[in-house]
């Protein structure tokens, strides 16, 4: 476990037993103190007398171990507050310094051009990232154009980039690299999906410094993947619409982040609007105490005052449907794995110092 409070360790401990009901005995005689403390702190809601009950009698703890992730986690996930959901995420940060990850992504996204026309795309990645953004990431895929007839022309395309926290040098090419950038811009990575944002980050910044900074609360619970999940909205802030995020944390699984979601309410309606989320289900416990999600699905829609006034759907601008595999937490990386070495021969445009070589 990462959190060593009663709370994190009574949901690790009842997924962990929900199906073996001695051992779930067992273990909740030795995490009952650190309960009861978290109880008091929490100003005795449920939590304290529900467990008292329960330890009356080790034959009823026995009888009732196959149901306790059923009956205990929604009392927990009640007394959880805004404070405690900070500190479980605190605590995943601390923790994650570097991630490498595999992920392959099936994308489906709407020209620019021409607004009635999707494509559809495939992309397959391997990337290692630290927390403050340095990225080191080999990819294939496809680009494609439209052209005035609005029919897509796909092709293959294959990059080898990397930002080391100053420049991002990017080789391209279709079947082989050809063509080199370095730019001050990390965007240029073109990466499918920013590993982070599938775990820490949302719109590049940690997810707790969001909610902090713009006074997130706790205003409901809901189940996602078969858990218990509390539903934190920020405060919403006015530029020419009203606009605030929104994101879903399971404590079950170590205060994941399993959706997160940027909304929009246009003046003289009442209704939130998502406009763009990233949800997480299926996540796996890559190491004690850390969830990953295997599956993510990122989309976006393009949200007119219209669709607020005549409670209508968006239409889809894009979607990811992303597989993970091969997490691996704290991988032992050198920095100078973050500054590509351009392969010889191909030609590289240095847009900071403006030249080319």
């Amino acid at each position: 476990m990462i959190r060593s409070d009663g709370t994190a360790a009574m949901l690790g401990f009842v997924s962990k037993h929900q199906n073996k009901p001695d051992a779930c005995a067992r273990e909740f005689v030795e995490i009952l103190p650190s309960c009861r403390s978290d109880a008091r702190r929490a100003g005795g809601r449920a939590t304290k007398p529900v467990l008292k009950q329960s330890l009356m009698s080790r034959m009823t703890v026995c009888a009732l171990g196959g149901y306790l992730y059923v009956l205990l986690v929604p009392v927990i996930v009640q007394a959880i507050t805004i404070e405690d959901v900070l500190a479980g995420i605190k605590d995943v940060e601390a923790a994650i310094r570097v991630l490498y990850v595999e992920s392959k992504a099936e994308i489906l996204q709407r020209s620019l051009k021409h607004r009635e026309t999707m494509v559809e795309l495939s992309s397959h990645q391997k990337v290692v990232v630290e927390f403050g953004g340095q990225t080191w990431v080999e990819s294939e895929g496809q680009s494609y154009r439209v052209g005035d007839d609005g029919v897509a022309v796909i092709r293959p395309r294959k990059s080898i980039g990397t930002f080391n926290g100053d420049a991002c040098r990017v080789a391209s090419g279709s079947s082989k690299l050809v063509f080199g950038m370095i730019t001050t811009v990390r965007n240029d990575l073109s990466l499918a999906m920013d590993p982070r944002r599938m775990t820490t980050h949302y719109c590049d910044k940690p997810v707790r410094q969001l909610i902090t900074k713009h006074r997130g609360r706790i205003v409901g619970r809901i189940r996602h993947d078969e858990r218990e999940a509390i539903v934190v909205e920020t405060e919403p802030h006015f530029n020419k619409n009203y606009f605030k995020l929104r994101f879903w944390i399971a404590p079950s699984l170590g205060f994941a982040v399993v959706k997160r979601a940027n909304m929009i309410r246009f003046p003289g309606h009442d209704r939130w609007i998502e406009f763009t989320r990233i949800v997480g289900p299926d996540h796996r416990e890559i190491e004690p105490g850390i969830w990953l999600p295997m599956r993510v699905v990122y989309e976006s829609f393009g949200v007119e005052e219209e669709h607020a006034r005549d409670a209508t759907e968006p239409p889809l601008s894009w979607r990811y449907k992303i597989i993970n595999s091969n997490w691996i937490v704290n991988p032992q990386v050198d920095d100078s794995l973050f500054t590509l070495e351009f392969p010889p021969g191909i030609q590289v445009e240095d847009q900071i110092r403006g030249r080319h070589r």
